[in-house]
């Protein structure tokens, strides 16, 4: 179908199946995906013991399929991956795009997960709490105190911090449970609205003018950071970004000596389980 009539501040939505209608776009968002049977869950679940790899390897092939369609017609566009695992996705994009050009959008949303079930736990309004999830789309992501504020005394907020981060990683492992192929009868994809509203932001800042948006996002490390923080990686983060009009630029984040290890523990972490799972992949699919 298409959508001729403009939307608000004339955008305008236009559907095709043509991949080659993305040629010199100025943003690709990627939230295609694949689910997984509950027979094929089974049947990775040795190699898979976070449970959420299976993702991956079902969206492995669809993703490098894209990043070459968009590598074709489209090679300086900005490109954000949603497809899960979003920081997965993300580096296999970058294996086939500018690896400076491609971001994951994870703990942005974990960032809006966090919000809400601290907001729930303190019974404080959701607009009055500023936080920051960063590192990693998993068990490595951290809070970013230094950006944190709410109007609940903050000496009573540590085990509370704690409590509520704990409870957004196991909610995003409990949103991959709840997946369920589109076609299904019973679905119910769990996962779906709050990127929907994530996107929603993200779009509106991407194509207005004067709606600057500061979230995480899975990119690669500037060199401020790397030789501020002695970070030799070339592989993402969720650290902060800044979405203006037609423009995503990274911000070099401020972190602390805690933070600082365990964004290198989960850099390691990544690395491995990146490495690990391409030659996996490949063992699986020869």
């Amino acid at each position: 179908m298409l959508l001729k009539r403009p939307f608000q501040n004339n955008i305008k939505f236009i559907s095709s199946n043509e991949i080659s209608d993305i040629q010199n776009s100025d943003l690709i968002i990627v939230c295609v995906g694949l689910f997984a049977s509950a027979e094929e869950k089974a049947k990775y679940k040795t190699s898979d013991k976070t449970g959420r790899n299976i993702q991956s390897f079902k969206n492995y092939p669809l993703i490098k399929q894209i990043a070459q369609e968009i590598k074709k017609y489209a090679l300086h566009s900005n490109v954000l991956m949603i497809t899960n695992q979003s920081d997965m996705m993300s580096e296999l994009a970058r294996t086939i795009l500018p690896k400076q050009n491609v971001y994951g959008v994870g703990c942005y949303l974990d960032t809006l997960r966090f919000k809400k079930i601290f907001s729930q736990l303190t019974h404080s309004p959701f607009e009055a709490i500023k936080a920051t999830i960063l590192g990693f789309h998993d068990q490595s992501m951290f809070l970013d105190k230094s950006s944190f504020s709410c109007l609940y005394p903050f000496n009573q907020t540590k085990d509370i911090i704690q409590t509520a981060l704990h409870q957004t990683i196991l909610r995003g492992k409990e949103l991959s449970d709840m997946q369920k192929d589109i076609h299904h009868p019973s679905i119910n994809s769990g996962s779906s609205k709050l990127p929907a509203a994530a996107l929603f932001n993200i779009v509106e800042s991407y194509t207005q003018k004067n709606t600057p948006l500061c979230i995480p996002l899975n990119r690669v490390l500037c060199n401020e950071e790397k030789e501020r923080y002695e970070l030799d990686f070339s592989f993402g983060a969720q650290l902060m970004c800044q979405i203006t009009h037609k423009e995503i630029k990274p911000i070099p984040t401020q972190l602390n000596i805690s933070d600082i290890n365990l964004l290198k523990q989960g850099l390691r972490d990544f690395e491995q389980n990146f490495n690990s799972f391409n030659i996996t992949y490949f063992d699986i699919n020869r």
